[in-house]
């Protein structure tokens, strides 16, 4: 990549908040609830940011991704052991 295009320039935006240190089982649900709510806002943010940097961006042959997992579905897979078939339902 570096021959051909002259490098390769990446960036990660990541959005996490977590305000419980320690074995994730052992979380209750106030301190999870606590969390999920920014964590979500920060990942909306990301998809924002996303949008606008690949509109901006386009006219550079620059092209943006993102890469999201659906936080609701996480929260329910991690706090409550579901099943992608559990999702489903």
């Amino acid at each position: 990549a570096v021959n051909l295009h002259g490098g390769v320039d990446i960036l990660v935006s990541n959005a996490a908040v977590m305000p419980f240190f320690g074995n994730l089982m052992d979380v209750t649900e106030e301190v999870w609830d606590k969390g999920l709510g920014p964590y979500n806002v920060g990942k909306t943010a990301l998809l924002g940011l996303t949008k606008n940097l690949a509109v901006e961006l386009a006219q550079r042959n620059i092209r943006v991704n993102c890469l999201h997992l659906d936080s609701s579905r996480l929260a329910s897979a991690v706090c409550c052991g579901m099943t992608r078939k559990d999702w489903r339902a």
